[in-house]
């Protein structure tokens, strides 16, 4: 069998613009079976493992330990990839495992790893060779549901791509100056692979945008949302990343004034059902996938605002006072949906990825600012009330505190949690070190306290707070 899975993917899948989604799946399937679904079939199982499922908690003999379970399926899905790049396969399915075992390894992994940065290259460099970052459209080549496909999969790739870049502090490797964006259609995945008068009636459902027009989410409706907010992404990147310095003091107006309007009025042209409310979400009774796609929508609209004002910080030092509001907003929401997570107990996935990628950021910058305020003795309620703060703080470092080893982002959690324990430790001694002016040879942790602000990502920001030695007296110039 294994001698003809091998054949079967060494020959290249022939179809045209009238071949159905199950004609499509039959190329590749039963006798035709190929490598590339074998490692998506892993790939999927292992992204199921990393969410709650009654098969991890029955009254089963030996209980499955998920996590186990999600790293057994990662190293096979990487096993049917290695082959696949052995064979030289360059396809759709290969695409879609790529692009599925690269969510894997960063689950599995962390996205500091350096195997979930390499997989992120390859996929990039697929999509390309692929020639994807082109015009995706319906011919006599390509059916309906395959063009849909690979707009899902670019879309994906493309806004997972600003996410590592924002953890990281890297270059993007999809660039919105050399690709084509094309949204996909608010379809569910059984409408797009259906046939007829079935799929027309599917096609008559959106608008002439492409969204639902009854107000249904699936995960197009999030890839769509997420192209917008990621285009903002990109351009917020090209200031904060950026290595020229010549008239950038025009180019963060030019931000100021563009690109956050622009994000404003993205999010006003959303339908309305996307718009997130946070004063009625949880007593909707939206189905927690629902719930869990607004949340991802909303943090991505909070994340750039928040991306926006440090970008301004790092290149024209402008102050905190728009910054802090936007961190305060995003902890807050990070916080609300942690203490709904038996409600929203089949995306433990998404949980962790909520606290990692936006739960730390939103927290370190109020820790600083707390602790700038309790040194400086310069106490402002109305920006960052100070009970309020430590109060969520404390929260967060034991929401951090509950995940386990076994989580992909677990060592920059565990980081994080440390630093910022240590902070409120020395915000709430009983016996505070005196604001004072710094000596001579205190002037280095001076410029260090700046430094997050001043950095392009959030893995320095980690490695920054657990290093410093906060009880080594005054470490703000309060001059």
């Amino acid at each position: 069998m294994s001698e003809a899975v091998w054949q079967n993917t060494q020959r290249s899948m022939v179809f045209d613009g009238t071949t159905t989604a199950r004609e499509w799946a039959a190329k590749a399937t039963g006798v035709h079976l190929r490598w590339e679904v074998i490692g998506l079939v892993f790939s999927v199982v292992g992204l199921i493992a990393m969410d709650w499922d009654p098969l991890f908690s029955s009254g089963r003999e030996q209980v499955i330990v998920r996590k186990t379970l999600a790293r057994k399926m990662f190293s096979a899905s990487d096993a049917c990839l290695a082959i696949c790049n052995e064979l030289e396969v360059l396809n759709d399915m290969y695409l879609c495992l790529l692009y599925e075992n690269s969510v894997l390894t960063a689950l599995t992994k962390g996205d500091a790893n350096p195997v979930a940065w390499q997989r992120s290259g390859e996929l990039a460099s697929a999509l390309i060779a692929m020639g994807l970052h082109q015009e995706i459209k319906v011919n006599k080549d390509t059916p309906l549901f395959l063009a849909e496909l690979r707009k899902k999969t670019f879309i994906s790739a493309y806004g997972q791509d600003k996410s590592v870049a924002t953890f990281l502090g890297r270059p993007p490797r999809l660039s919105a100056r050399y690709c084509l964006l094309q949204p996909p259609l608010a379809l569910s995945d059984t409408q797009v692979l259906s046939e007829g008068a079935e799929l027309e009636a599917a096609l008559a459902s959106l608008d002439d945008d492409g969204w639902s027009k009854n107000g249904e989410m699936n995960r197009c409706t999030l890839m769509r949302a997420w192209l917008r907010f990621s285009r903002i992404r990109e351009e917020i990147l090209e200031i904060s990343l950026g290595v020229s310095n010549e008239d950038i003091a025009l180019q963060a107006e030019f931000v100021i004034r563009e690109v956050g309007r622009r994000s404003e009025q993205m999010w006003a042209a959303l339908p309305a059902y996307l718009r997130f409310d946070p004063d009625t979400i949880w007593q909707s009774g939206m189905a927690p996938i629902s719930v869990i796609f607004l949340i991802a929508i909303y943090t991505d609209y909070l994340h750039n605002g928040f991306l926006l004002q440090r970008a301004l910080i790092k290149r024209i030092k402008t102050d905190t006072q728009r910054l802090i509001p936007i961190a305060r907003q995003m902890l807050g929401l990070v916080l609300t949906t942690w203490s709904k997570r038996d409600y929203l107990r089949d995306f433990q996935g998404d949980m962790v990825y909520i606290l990692s990628t936006h739960g730390l950021p939103s927290a370190g910058v109020l820790a600083v600012e707390l602790l700038k305020q309790e040194q400086s003795h310069h106490v402002s309620q109305e920006i960052l009330p100070r009970s309020e703060a430590i109060q969520d703080l404390s929260v967060f470092i034991a929401a951090l505190a509950s995940l386990g080893p076994g989580e992909g982002n677990y060592a920059a959690c565990e980081q994080g949690r440390r630093a910022l324990k240590r902070i409120l430790d020395k915000i709430l001694s009983p016996n505070p070190v005196p604001a004072m002016a710094p000596a001579v040879t205190d002037q280095a942790p001076v410029a260090d306290l700046s430094m997050y602000l001043n950095a392009g990502n959030d893995a320095d920001f980690l490695q920054w707070l657990e290093n410093m030695e906060w009880d080594k007296g005054p470490l703000l110039n309060t001059s």
